[in-house]
């Protein structure tokens, strides 16, 4: 599991696609959940590196 440390705060991400692709990163907001945004990563991960 990749988790991002800063300041004494650690998340949790998850990356798909290429590597070598431009990012895109979808930020959760409160109440919402990554499985929210299957649809749309899926989409995305064809041409971009995903970050979520």
């Amino acid at each position: 599991m990749p988790f991002a440390d800063n300041g004494g705060v650690s998340l949790y991400y998850e990356e798909s696609g290429p590597t070598d692709a431009d990012p895109v990163v979808f930020v959760e907001g409160l109440g919402y959940a990554r499985r929210m945004l299957r649809w749309q990563r899926t989409r995305f991960e064809e041409s971009f590196r995903v970050v979520v």
